[in-house]
């Protein structure tokens, strides 16, 4: 009996509960369920429009494909161009040096370790003096003017010149009187030379510069030449009359051999048109001759294509000379 009596206030409590708590319990169901049912309805509404949408053409593809690549290369065309903006920018912003001004084709500066060329010709002036002669020989000329011309090349580095030349050169003279040194009193002969040299040789200069147009330059000239032409020789006797026979100006060539006379004699055959043989041939007509001396002189270079030289000097074999070159530059 005490049990039903207790029972019956529980149970009627634990009945209140359930009906308090119920619209509660329903209220939360409803809340839970509510966003499943709008994530349901997402879900079908997607797959709907994924069934009702059209398959995209092949064209269309090729052109999003297409489209992509544009896209792509419009990118790196940006890049690139900000890339030569900013070398543009680096270019304004460093000022390009000036470009060398360009080179004066006529200009006569050299440039230190090259090598010019030249090729030109020349002429020389050789006065043999009578003193020379004088030292081997009585008699002959007063004087003997020698002039030679001819071609030459030069090779000039670093203000130093190397010349080759090839000249002809003039050793005509008219007839003189001479005899040897140590030959007697009737050794007297009337000489005429119709002799030729071609010459050979080289001057090698040094130069001083004032400036780059003109130099003082000093250095050897040296040489070989073939000779060749006549060399006549006649005997000779003093003239009738002559107040002193060994002076030069009163000597006079032989007619021929005259018996009994000092000068004219029959001793040798150097009479009429006898020409005197070479050296190879036992005679006394020199085949070679040979010419070395210092020189000094002034080069002017106006323009990079023309040099000219004013030289003069002593050739130690032929006596003091003149020159004067003309070149052009190849």
């Amino acid at each position: 009996m005490r049990f039903r009596l207790f029972a019956s206030p529980v149970v009627s409590l634990a009945a209140l509960a359930v009906l308090a708590l119920a619209p509660a319990a329903e209220a939360q169901k409803k809340t839970d369920a509510k966003p499943k049912a709008e994530e349901k309805a997402k879900a079908e509404e997607k797959a709907k429009a994924a069934e009702t949408k059209p398959e995209p053409k092949a064209e269309e593809k090729a052109g999003d494909k297409a489209g992509d690549k544009a896209k792509a290369a419009g990118t790196e065309d940006k890049a690139a161009g900000a890339e030569d903006t900013k070398d543009d920018d680096k270019d304004e912003a460093t000022p390009a040096k000036p470009p060398p001004p360009p080179e004066d084709p006529t200009d006569a500066k050299e440039v230190p370790g090259k090598t010019y060329y030249y090729i030109g010709a020349r002429w020389r002036q050789t006065l043999l003096p009578k003193f020379m002669l004088g030292l081997f020989v009585d008699g002959g000329p007063k004087q003997v003017w020698i002039p030679s011309f001819g071609l030459e090349g030069t090779m000039r580095k670093d203000g130093f010149d190397t010349t080759l030349y090839l000249t002809y050169a003039d050793w005509g003279m008219d007839p003189f009187a001479f005899k040897g040194k140590d030959e007697q009193p009737n050794a007297w002969e009337i000489v005429e030379s119709r002799l030729k040299l071609m010459n050979l040789g080289v001057d090698l200069l040094w130069g001083t510069e004032f400036n780059k147009n003109f130099s003082f330059q000093y250095g050897i000239t040296t040489g070989i030449a073939l000779v060749f032409g006549d060399l006549k020789r006649v005997q000779g006797r003093p003239r009738d009359g002559a107040a002193n026979p060994e002076n030069p100006d009163d000597i006079v060539p032989c007619s021929g051999p005259i018996r009994g006379d000092a000068y004219c004699a029959n001793d040798n055959d150097h009479y009429g048109d006898y020409k005197e043989p070479s050296w190879f041939n036992g005679g006394k007509k020199p085949n070679i001759y040979a010419s070395f001396g210092p020189q000094l002189g002034f080069r002017w270079k106006p323009i990079k294509q023309f040099m000219t030289r004013i030289n003069f000097g002593w050739d130690l074999f032929q006596g003091p000379f003149f020159g004067l070159n003309g070149s052009y530059g190849l």
